[in-house]
Parts: structure tokens; sequence; C-alpha cells
């Protein structure tokens, strides 16, 4: 993350988000560190209602994106990339323990 830059995001905790609202749920994954047989931190499985609550808010949303102009849209994204980019250490460390893989081997790609 750049220097200065505080982070909301908790890359240890995982939601699903559904209609912009973080959701848990009663069916947790586990992933495993395949380097060190570590547990890894809970990861919700999402249930059917959950991914109808998904598609009924995609839909519901639709309209607006579509009219929304493609200068903004590139705006918007543009924003996306760049708050991606503040946060590539963590991503990548995160990366690095899900495959079990050493940093110089994710960051070659």
């Amino acid at each position: 993350m750049s220097p200065g830059k505080v982070s909301t995001l908790d890359f240890e905790k995982f939601y699903n988000i559904v209609d912009g609202k973080q959701r848990g749920s009663d069916k947790i994954h586990h992933g495993v560190n395949p380097a060190t047989g570590q547990e890894l931190w809970n990861c919700p499985i999402a249930s059917e209602k959950d991914l109808n609550d998904a598609v009924a808010a995609a839909k519901k949303a639709f309209p607006a994106w579509r009219d929304t102009p493609i200068e903004k849209r590139k705006e918007l994204l543009g924003k996306l990339a760049e708050s991606f980019s503040n946060h590539s250490d963590e991503f990548t460390s995160l990366l690095c323990k899900e495959s079990g893989k050493p940093v110089c081997f994710v960051t070659r790609s």
C-alpha cells in the first residue's frame, strides 16, 4: 500500500457482497496454504438466496450503469484500478498464501 494511505480493507475477513451489503454465511470454506498446511481465513459460501438476490440487484442496477456516459464509466473504472494498485502488496500476499508460492513466482508473470 502506498505510504500515507489508510486501508479500510481487511485481507483476512471475507464476505459475499450483495446489493452493496456484506453477507456472511452459515456455510464456510477454509482454504489451506499448500506450502505450509496452515488453515487460512473463513470464506462464506453463498446460498441460492444470495445468488438470486445478487442477480436481482444486478438487474436493478443495470439501467443506471447503461445510461452512464462512457467518460464517467472510464473514470470510475480508473478509480477501481487505482484502488487495486494501492493494495498490490496485500493482494500479492493473499495470492501467495492461497497458492503456497513465494512472492518471486507470483510477481514474475
